[in-house]
């Protein structure tokens, strides 16, 4: 059986909240399936000594930002936010329904991922990712 997990946190270093989490997450479904772990987040935010354990030890098989609330709040697209206090603002203000909404970037690729690899199950850590890699 295959599984792919995915998750915003990565699981190293795991002597903080998130990470242990998704380190324990990743450990417990290896035990039942061979296990992929997918990231939804830029690569380049992780350190790179990160990077590479998270790559040795948990079968890192991408790394896939997604939409973050501001930029797909549909204000942002008339009046972009460009400076940190007005992405903060439009972080704030913008209704909580879009942290819900299919990103269509991440689903394309987690669709065809999924679809490419033949993984049995998928597991997201948390509904809002669930809806946005548009699987559900």
């Amino acid at each position: 059986m295959k599984c792919l997990l995915i998750t915003k946190s990565p699981p190293y270093p795991s002597n903080i909240g998130g990470s242990q989490r998704t380190n324990l997450m990743f450990r417990a479904l290896s035990l039942f399936a061979e296990t992929d772990l997918l990231l939804v987040l830029d690569e380049s935010d992780l350190p790179v000594s990160h990077l590479a354990e998270i790559r040795r030890s948990f079968r890192l098989i991408a790394c896939i930002p997604s939409q973050s609330r501001k930029e797909s709040w549909p204000l942002t697209r008339i009046w972009p936010a460009k400076h940190r206090w007005l992405d903060r603002l439009a972080d704030y203000v913008a209704p909580r329904r879009y942290d819900y909404l299919r990103d269509p970037i991440l689903a394309e690729k987690v669709s065809s991922l999924v679809e490419r690899e033949g993984y049995d199950v998928v597991v997201c850590k948390g509904l809002s990712l669930a809806m946005k890699t548009g699987l559900s």
